[in-house]
């Protein structure tokens, strides 16, 4: 059985044994990521996206990549959750100036 995911705004697909890239069929590998689909940057050296930048208080984010399948999230530090509607709604959480 296999599962469909999102790694920054690309499909990829879990076969059982991998998670791989729907358009190649390569393993995605974490130490060599691909640039976001949505802004064409690569994540920071802290793997957060590009366009969020390094956040307060965050461990882990995403800015959604505009694929439809993952919205935006956080998980702070402290471990807490917090999903978003859509991207603008985390850029005005955050204060983040998406045009500067």
């Amino acid at each position: 059985m296999c599962s469909i995911g999102d790694a920054r705004g690309h499909t990829i697909i879990y076969n059982g044994k991998n998670w791989k890239y729907e358009d190649t069929n390569e393993i995605v590998d974490e130490n060599n990521p691909r640039p976001c689909k949505h802004c064409g940057k690569f994540p920071t050296k802290e793997d957060h996206d590009a366009c969020l930048g390094i956040l307060p208080n965050v461990q882990a984010a995403c800015c959604g990549h505009n694929s439809g399948r993952q919205p935006p999230y956080v998980i702070f530090d402290n471990n807490e959750y917090m999903e978003f509607k859509n991207q603008q709604e985390m850029y005005d959480y955050f204060g983040i100036n998406k045009n500067g």
